[in-house]
């Protein structure tokens, strides 16, 4: 494997090499991944999702939260979503 070292930085939030997490081996055999500071950076996001019945929920409030906090409008949204068309759900996350 190529030095990294010369082209890029090694650190990064969620203590794990980015070879290592790029890797096949690690698609293969995943292991869960904790960013640092990204709990207490969106608590209101967590808090959502905590209360959501399904992973499918949960990947709406996340979904719902990205477009907030991007600035995303609902024609921007690829074609091909789910959720295109469904009725828009306001969340305060705070």
């Amino acid at each position: 494997m190529p030095d990294s070292s010369l082209y890029s930085h090694s650190t990064n939030l969620i203590g794990m090499a980015t070879a290592c997490m790029a890797s096949h081996l690690f698609n293969d055999y995943p292991k869960p991944l904790h960013i640092a500071g990204t709990r207490e950076s969106a608590p209101g996001l967590f808090e959502q999702l905590a209360q959501q019945p399904s992973l499918a929920e949960c990947g709406r409030v996340f979904q719902d939260y990205m477009c907030v906090v991007f600035g995303f409008e609902t024609e921007q949204r690829l074609r091909d979503d789910a959720w295109a068309g469904a009725a828009t759900v306001t969340v305060t996350y705070g």
